[in-house]
């Protein structure tokens, strides 16, 4: 069971897999949940944004589950999974699916239609919570849900929620916001983004929830264990070389519009580890394969330990 005192490492984030005729591909899906089971993270999970949780039905849901479970159950790993929608109902569906299921953990983010209010939020939260006590419930906290969750938000909302709510995945780049997240709810796990992940484990961080793992596992291991065992040399030069990576490789494509889950498939497909394809659900567009390609020979030229080495 997770806890907030046990909660921490590397959560790595698997990208669903689609046939060419947009059919959910669980046979390559399984395959690449088994490799990351198999190599070192200390978590698995599926359907955030990287995972296009908005473009399944229920019943795709409950098949992707099926799948996830039956492989990770074999593993001594964690597990989690994305469960955001537009309402509260189709939610708690979910996460109720994913506690009969064994998930160790689910990862909501507010509804986003409609901005919540402050009482709205608490309720929600609660009703996720109250679904399984067992069941930990990490927040997925992105401005994309038009409320983005401050550490003073969490603080004050800290003594309404049951003890499986474990933290947020918080993203944002701001490293003075990743500060306060941990300095105001410090009862918390609050996992960054790659881009600090280094930083904010310097301040009590616990771990990151990332798709770097699924690029070349032993480069994101050797970072996050720099980073416990405080070789802080390390751990600085390896958030330098990320960070000059995401500059010179992924910026420019970011800068042609395209997203997470365009973005992340293309540098898991550039860098070797994972099976698939650059295919992803409409209305979103895959970055070209070309373009790909193109990522994969920048990556081999000036950054070879982003490349998956067999």
């Amino acid at each position: 069971m997770l806890t907030r005192k046990n909660l921490k490492g590397i959560w790595a984030a698997v990208p669903l897999e689609w046939t060419h005729n947009d059919q959910l591909d669980l046979t390559v899906f399984q395959e690449n949940t088994r490799r990351i089971c198999e190599n070192g993270a200390h978590a698995v999970y599926t359907t955030g944004s990287t995972g296009e949780f908005y473009a399944l039905d229920f019943d795709e849901f409950r098949q992707m589950v099926d799948a996830f479970v039956e492989v990770t159950k074999d593993y001594d790993i964690h597990t989690g999974v994305g469960t955001t929608a537009l309402n509260t109902r189709d939610v708690i569906r979910m996460v109720s699916y994913c506690a009969v299921k064994g998930v160790d953990a689910v990862m909501p983010a507010f509804p986003s239609w409609i901005e919540l209010r402050d009482d709205e939020c608490v309720a929600f939260l609660q009703a996720v919570c109250s679904v399984s006590r067992e069941l930990g419930v990490i927040h997925y906290n992105i401005g994309r849900s038009k409320r983005l969750f401050s550490g003073s938000d969490y603080q004050k909302i800290l003594p309404l929620l049951p003890e499986n709510f474990l933290g947020s995945k918080s993203t944002s780049a701001d490293f003075v916001y990743q500060s306060k997240l941990i300095r105001l709810s410090p009862e918390l796990v609050h996992f960054p983004g790659e881009s600090i992940f280094t930083p904010t484990m310097m301040i009590g961080g616990k771990g990151i929830i990332t798709v770097a793992y699924c690029m070349n596992p032993s480069f994101c291991i050797r970072w996050y264990e720099a980073c416990v065992q405080e070789n802080w040399q390390e751990a600085i030069r390896m958030q330098k070389y990320w960070n000059d990576y995401l500059i010179d490789i992924v910026l420019p494509i970011l800068e042609q519009g395209y997203l997470d889950p365009a973005i992340d498939r293309a540098q898991v497909i550039a860098a070797g580890f994972l099976q698939g394809s650059n295919r992803i659900r409409a209305p979103y567009s895959p970055v070209p394969d070309a373009t790909i390609a193109e990522m994969r020979r920048l990556m081999i030229r000036d950054y070879p330990d982003l490349v998956y080495q067999k």
